[in-house]
């Protein structure tokens, strides 16, 4: 009986040996030679890399198109080129507290194609109005910018102001100095819910540039603000600068 038993506990011990062996050989058939991916994985890989380096070359081609294009007389054509590779833009954080500003420090024209852009979406519910803020080097570089829709027209222009920085008591620690404050506002009845907007930016040099971004979308209920009220940009002293937009 007990010879029996010795047995059966030997074939079983041999059967869960080769099953152990069969799975080990599975496993690295599955992961290939020293220890790399599943093929599977790797074409998976390799794809998204191709797709992530072909929307790049893309980008960078629009790029280099829209920067020879006059905005002035040409407004159309720039838009048309820029609109399907605007997906690609660095993305804005807007916010959506009355006099709160969320700044953000962005490099654009890291490529030297003397065209880049900011893209933000308007979320869905109430109509919102758009208010931000940049602040730029002096010198005329970005010599231009305008807001564009990626899908459709913008109903509207934004009007632009300037200040001057060291006029604020609570802006971002600049660092090109001297340096423009420029503020900007487009009211919710321009604009539409649910949809992607862009900035692009015209570049008078190769070099990349530094700016400082503040942008809300505040509910059309909140009124008509001026944009240093509804970024809450406090002036250092009432007559430091004139009525800001």
């Amino acid at each position: 009986m007990v010879k029996q038993n010795r047995t059966k506990l030997l074939i079983l011990g041999g059967a869960f040996a080769a099953l152990v062996a069969v799975a080990i050989v599975a496993m690295v058939k599955g992961w290939g030679e020293e220890g790399e991916l599943p093929k599977n994985s790797r074409e998976s890989a390799s794809s998204a890399s191709a797709t992530k380096n072909g929307r790049e070359r893309q980008l960078l081609a629009a790029l280099e198109r829209a920067s020879t294009i006059n905005p002035s007389t040409d407004g159309n054509k720039l838009r048309a080129i820029l609109r399907p590779v605007a997906k690609d833009f660095a993305e804005i954080q807007a916010g959506d507290e009355r006099g709160k500003a969320n700044w953000q420090k962005v490099v654009l024209n890291r490529a030297g194609k003397r065209m880049d852009g900011l893209r933000f979406r308007i979320p869905d519910g109430p109509p919102r109005s758009l208010y931000w803020a940049t602040i730029l080097p002096e010198g005329g570089n970005p010599d231009d910018w305008r807001l564009f829709a990626p899908k459709g027209e913008v109903n509207g222009y934004m009007t632009r102001k300037m200040e001057r920085p060291e006029r604020f008591a609570n802006l971002p620690e600049i660092g090109v100095k001297p340096a423009t404050l420029i503020t900007q506002r487009l009211l919710a009845d321009r604009l539409e819910t649910g949809k992607d907007y862009a900035i692009w930016f015209h570049f008078t040099s190769t070099e990349p540039v530094e700016l400082w971004v503040a942008m809300n979308l505040l509910p059309q209920s909140e009124g008509d603000l001026r944009t240093v009220d509804a970024l809450g940009l406090k002036q250092k002293a009432l007559n430091a600068t004139t009525e800001a937009q």
